[in-house]
Formats: C-alpha cells, sequence, structure tokens
C-alpha cells in the first residue's frame, strides 16, 4: 500500500510511468479481494499441518508451554477465549498457536461436533495483500458478533489482547504489555458467559525492529485507519523476522458466570484476574525462556 503511495507520487512527477502504476493497482486489488478458502474447507486443514508450518516451527524454535491443568481446562472446557499479549510487529506466538493448537490439542466432541480453535486477527488483516494469506489457518474477524458467532458453534477463539496499542509500546529493551485499560474482552467474557484463558507471548516483540515517531502521530493514524502505520524490519531491515525464539506460556483457565448486562465493577473484577494471569505466566516461565 505504502508502494503504491510512492508510485502514485513517482508518476505524477514522470519518474515512472502511469501504465506500471495501473498494472502494479490492479495487481494489488486482485491480492487483497480474491476469495479464499472458508474456515471448514480441506485446504485450511491441510496448511494447519502442511510442510509451510512445521518450518516456521523449526525456524522459530516455536514452543507451546503450559501446566497439566492448564491443558486439561483448555481440552474438556470449550468453548473459551484466549487471549495473548504483547503484539509486537508481528504476533507470531498467537498465529502460530492456531494450527498448533488445532492440529495437536484433540478437543473431545462437544454437542455433537468436534470444536475448532479459531485465531481473530484485525479486519484490515482480511484485506492486505500477502498478510491476508495468514488467514488460510482458521480465522475469524475481531469484531464482537464474529466472536460470538464462533462461540456460539461451540469453537474456542484466540486473539491478541493490546492489538495497535501492543505495536507502539514494544521496543528492543523492554516488554511492554497495553492491556492496563482494554476491558472489552472481559465484557464479552462475561456477557457470553464464556472462560478466559491468558497467556503471555514470548519473543514477538524481538522478530522485528520497529521504527515509529516519538510524538505519538503514527500511533494515532493507526488508530484511526484501523491498520498498523509504522516501519519494521529483520536483517539486514528486509522484511524477514529474525530468527529468535518464540514461545506461548498458557495461563490457568478464568472462570466466569454469565451476565448479558454486567456492571462496570463486574468487567473490573474479570479484568483484573486476566491481568494478575498474565502478570502470573509471565513470572512462572521468565528465567526458563529468557
Amino acid at each position: 500500500n505504502f508502494l503504491l503511495l510512492f508510485l502514485f507520487i513517482f508518476a505524477a512527477f514522470g519518474i515512472v510511468s502511469w501504465q506500471v502504476v495501473g498494472i502494479l493497482f490492479i495487481v494489488t486489488l486482485f491480492l487483497a479481494l480474491h476469495p479464499l478458502p472458508g474456515n471448514d474447507s480441506e485446504v485450511k486443514r491441510w496448511m494447519c499441518r502442511s510442510k509451510i508450518v512445521q518450518l516456521l516451527y523449526m525456524y522459530f524454535s516455536y514452543r507451546i508451554v503450559y501446566t497439566q491443568q492448564a491443558k486439561s481446562d483448555a481440552k474438556n472446557q470449550s468453548p473459551w477465549l484466549g487471549v495473548g499479549v504483547p503484539h509486537g510487529a508481528m504476533p507470531f506466538a498467537n498465529v502460530l498457536s492456531t494450527p498448533a493448537i488445532e492440529s495437536y490439542l484433540y478437543f473431545p466432541k462437544t454437542n455433537g461436533s468436534y470444536p475448532s480453535f479459531v485465531g481473530a486477527p484485525a479486519d484490515i488483516v482480511f484485506r492486505t495483500p500477502f498478510l491476508r494469506y495468514l488467514t488460510l489457518f482458521k480465522m475469524c474477524s475481531v469484531d464482537k458478533k464474529s466472536l460470538i458467532k464462533e462461540l456460539g458453534k461451540g469453537n474456542n477463539v484466540g486473539l491478541v489482547g493490546d492489538g495497535i496499542a501492543g505495536i507502539f509500546q514494544c521496543n528492543s529493551k523492554n516488554e511492554v504489555v497495553a492491556l492496563k485499560n482494554r476491558k472489552g474482552l472481559a465484557k464479552l467474557a462475561l456477557q457470553t458467559g464464556r472462560p478466559v484463558i491468558p497467556c503471555y507471548s514470548f519473543g514477538n516483540t524481538a522478530a522485528f525492529t520497529c521504527v515509529y515517531d516519538p510524538f505519538g502521530i503514527m500511533e494515532w493514524l493507526s488508530r484511526k485507519a484501523q491498520a498498523s502505520l509504522f516501519l519494521y524490519g529483520g536483517p539486514l531491515f528486509l522484511p524477514i523476522p529474525h530468527r529468535v525464539n518464540i514461545t506461548l506460556g498458557v495461563g490457568n483457565m478464568i472462570q466466569v458466570t454469565k451476565n448479558e448486562n454486567p456492571t462496570q465493577e463486574e468487567i473490573d473484577t474479570v479484568h483484573q484476574k486476566i491481568l494478575q494471569e498474565v502478570e502470573g505466566v509471565f513470572n512462572l516461565y521468565k528465567n526458563s525462556l529468557g
């Protein structure tokens, strides 16, 4: 998208031809809008177990760590909401958890069907060339209606708790989680009566080096556009992630009592439990995982 913007500018000054810009514009539209398989397709089942995914696991030495109780709860108490933080430039720990959980955590049959695990990225991911191919893993929109629909099917849903805010908080020196004032997940859990599994994503913030202005302008624009507007890179600042260890630490399940109209106090209570469990997961595994 930024490339097209620069090409339009170059074309206006006669540096490149409008024919080149037109061709690239059509190709971009095709890559952004052509249909992709649905979550129930064999393509997505194959993708979750494909050689591509195995290579990504190896590149990042990918692991999911958990206690036996956390695994048992996740396996036997579908459907639930999973939340992982921090986001980083790209939440690799969260993205890779979708095929990993779908392929290796065999959920028992519930109400006559087997639950799936579905990731919930930002809506812009579904319309961004190349990036949208991540939705070849099982994915749904992060909007409330879509999340409730998947939970209603009996599926488990995972999302990134700090979103765009988490991108602009990450740096190479400190792990920062922008979750303190984001209480939508707690409210949704109460409204649906579904438990929450807090997780911590180790390595997300180290996979890419992020560059953004210190004045918050790019963050403000990102919020307005509902898209991440910043620069990032890996080795030699190429769009290839650093080869770092990526691990998803799974916390204890938080049970809630269904209330379609929760009070602010109830929301705050559940939200505080989520924050405490995220911190607990980090403290539990930080020394062993570095």
